[in-house]
């Protein structure tokens, strides 16, 4: 599975439980679980009242010293732990350890009920619990039921959204240009237009992005996965606006633009100057002028 290696069995053991995610040590008081019997240990002392450790700049309490350590870096800002390949930081070292997971492309944590793979056990659990029956968290909206209260959450901004469809209520205001948002995650992906921000990395090359969706559909460039496919053609593609914009070539009252040669229709000056190239790339390219009110002939 992978190239660790030891000579003592018992590390040998708890090392194959991170590629099958198996957890054999449970918290007799909670559900909590783990895969090593010294993270149980350290677990129950959260059940225990003592809490001997104090921060001396809040009401923190502890019972555990590393604990304590790392909560002081909240007050003072430190993050030891970095990462070589980009500007990550984190006052955990195990942070650093699943982080650095993802530029190596490791997903050594298996579902056994489908093709699912990620770098974090608890990851694995929450996901697991996506092939329950049980879903537990109902919205007083609709009739959605989910397994996470995140997924729940998630799903009852698709409502809030829909309302400002009807209201017109765009309660969220750019401080720099007026823009308007009817949600905060609108308004969030929005100033960073301004910023310059581009939060979402891809793993595989230097590309970054600002939103999530648009480095979803970057990854496609690598994959070559072209989920929008044409119902009336061959024609795939990796984006939904690109299969809307194809769409059109379809309905000759929008198919503006005409190849003489071979009757090639598109809603697009430059599609049909790429399409013209194809015929003979000595070509030159007619000018934009030569276009009636209704059609534009080429070739």
């Amino acid at each position: 599975m992978c190239e660790y290696s030891t000579t003592i069995t018992a590390n040998m053991k708890k090392h194959t439980r991170t590629h099958t995610g198996e957890r054999p040590f449970g918290c007799d008081e909670c559900d909590y679980k783990t895969s090593d019997s010294g993270n149980l240990k350290k677990h129950k002392l959260m059940h225990s009242d003592v809490r001997i450790y104090l921060c001396e700049l809040c009401e923190y309490k502890t019972n555990q010293a590393s604990l304590l350590k790392v909560h002081k870096m909240t007050h003072t800002g430190d993050k030891p732990f970095k990462c070589d390949q980009c500007d990550y930081t984190t006052c955990w070292a195990n942070n650093l350890k699943k982080h650095s997971m993802r530029h190596a492309g490791e997903a050594p944590h298996m579902c056994d009920k489908c093709d699912y793979r990620t770098n974090r056990t608890s990851h694995l659990a929450r996901h697991k619990r996506t092939h329950d029956e049980v879903k537990p968290f109902a919205c007083d909206a609709c009739d959605f039921r989910a397994c996470h209260e995140s997924y729940l959450r998630r799903h009852k901004k698709k409502h809030d959204s829909h309302l400002s469809v009807h209201t017109g209520e765009r309660p969220h205001a750019c401080a720099v240009c007026g823009f308007r948002a009817a949600l905060p995650s609108g308004l969030t992906k929005h100033m960073r237009r301004h910023t310059g921000e581009r939060p979402h990395a891809c793993d595989l090359c230097h590309y970054r992005a600002a939103t999530a969706g648009n480095l979803k559909a970057h990854r496609r460039r690598h994959t070559g996965e072209r989920p929008y496919a044409c119902d009336l053609c061959h024609y795939a593609t990796a984006e939904s606006n690109k299969l809307k914009r194809h769409k059109k070539c379809h309905d000759a009252r929008l198919a503006l633009y005409v190849c003489h040669h071979c009757g090639y229709r598109t809603v697009r000056l430059p599609s049909l100057r790429g399409h013209i190239k194809k015929h003979d790339p000595t070509l030159p390219h007619s000018s934009p002028t030569d276009y009636s009110t209704s059609r534009l002939h080429l070739f």
